[in-house]
C-alpha cells in the first residue's frame, strides 16, 4: 500500500509541476510577444528565438521534474530502478501529452509539437538518469 500511496503521490505531482511550468512558460512566450499595431494577424512560416527557448523550457522542467519523482520513487515506494523511472516520468510524460493535443487540436503546428515531444523525452531521459542516483534509505 506504501509503494501505491508514493507511486500515486509522484505521478500527480510530476503532472501538476509540469503543468504550471507549461503554463508559466506559455505566459512568459505571451507577454513577450509584440502584436502587430495595426491589428492584422500574421502567420509566420519561420522558427524563432521563443520557439528554441520554449523547447529548451520544456526539456529542462520535465527533467526537474523526473528526477525528484524517480528518486522519491525509488527511496519512499521503494520500487526498483525500473519501475521507479517508469513512476517518475508518468506525470510529466502525460501532462505533455494533454497540452500537445490541446496545442495541435487548436491548429498548432506538428513541427512544433514534435519538437516539444523530443524535448519531453530528452527532458525523461536527463531526469531518469539524475534520479538513478538516488541513495535508497
Amino acid at each position: 500500500m506504501r509503494a501505491l500511496l508514493w507511486s500515486a503521490a509522484v505521478v500527480c505531482g510530476g503532472w501538476l509541476v509540469t503543468v504550471l511550468g507549461y503554463t508559466l512558460v506559455g505566459a512568459a512566450a505571451t507577454a513577450a510577444a509584440v502584436a502587430p499595431s495595426d491589428g492584422t494577424v500574421t502567420v509566420r512560416e519561420t522558427v524563432t528565438t521563443a520557439d528554441v527557448l520554449s523547447v529548451l523550457a520544456v526539456l529542462l522542467l520535465v527533467a526537474l521534474a523526473v528526477w525528484p519523482g524517480a528518486a522519491v520513487a525509488a527511496i519512499r515506494a521503494r520500487l526498483g530502478p525500473r519501475a521507479a523511472a517508469a513512476v517518475g516520468a508518468a506525470g510529466p510524460v502525460l501532462a505533455v501529452a494533454m497540452t500537445l493535443a490541446v496545442f495541435v487540436s487548436n491548429g498548432g503546428g506538428a513541427g512544433v509539437g514534435a519538437a516539444h515531444a523530443a524535448a519531453a523525452l530528452l527532458g525523461c531521459a536527463a531526469g531518469i538518469a539524475a534520479g538513478r542516483t538516488a541513495k535508497r534509505g
